[in-house]
């Protein structure tokens, strides 16, 4: 063998050494994310114009944190609608739709998420004849925002960034239109399906 078809193979075997490497690199140390339902009840707090609000959360948490990931979405990838809880109408999603962070105005794009993050996917506020998802950005004209009372909702979302992707998470919310003194939390149901 000539000098220059052993340096051929040694830079062959070093390349597939790299590249055999760098996948098991990717595998073992990519973002892994995961999205859940933070609690079916919701979190109680005031809005500052004093009314009472409700606001249901989406825990964004990516299980290796050694490895963030890069500028993370929550979006809505599927809709549907029902009266009765049984026969569901989809309803169209052209294009992403996302969903806002808790605290927006702390968290400019693009978010990478080392640990965990929350959304809120809805919030519903005593006065109001709707509960609303709080969106980020522009939303398809003809995307319905909104759960009326005595409607049922059923949200696929997804965290999705640069370099991963959560599993899909589907929740059906209901609300019975009623907000008695005593507090919403018994009229309004939200569960992951």
């Amino acid at each position: 063998m000539t000098m220059f078809e052993m340096v051929s193979v040694s830079a062959n075997v070093i390349l597939v050494g790299v590249v055999i490497l760098s996948e098991i690199r990717y595998r073992r140390f990519r973002p892994k994310l995961k999205i859940s339902l933070d609690s079916t009840s919701g979190a109680a707090n005031v809005t500052r114009g004093g009314a009472e609000g409700r606001y249901f959360i989406l825990n964004i948490v990516n299980k290796n944190d050694h490895a963030p990931a890069v500028d993370v979405k929550v979006l809505i990838v599927k809709m549907q609608r029902s009266a009765d809880s049984r026969s569901w109408r989809e309803c169209p999603v052209n294009g992403p739709v996302r969903v806002s962070w808790r605290r927006p105005d702390d968290m400019r794009p693009p978010v990478n998420v080392g640990s965990d993050v929350q959304c809120t996917v809805l919030s519903l506020i005593q006065g109001e004849s709707v509960a609303q998802f709080p969106l980020l950005g522009s939303v398809p004209n003809n995307f319905e925002h909104t759960v009326n009372p005595n409607e049922y909702v059923r949200l696929t979302l997804q965290a999705v960034a640069d370099n991963s992707r959560s599993k899909k998470l589907t929740i059906q919310i209901h609300w019975d239109g009623q907000w008695p003194e005593d507090g919403v939390a018994e009229h309004i149901k939200v569960a992951k399906v």
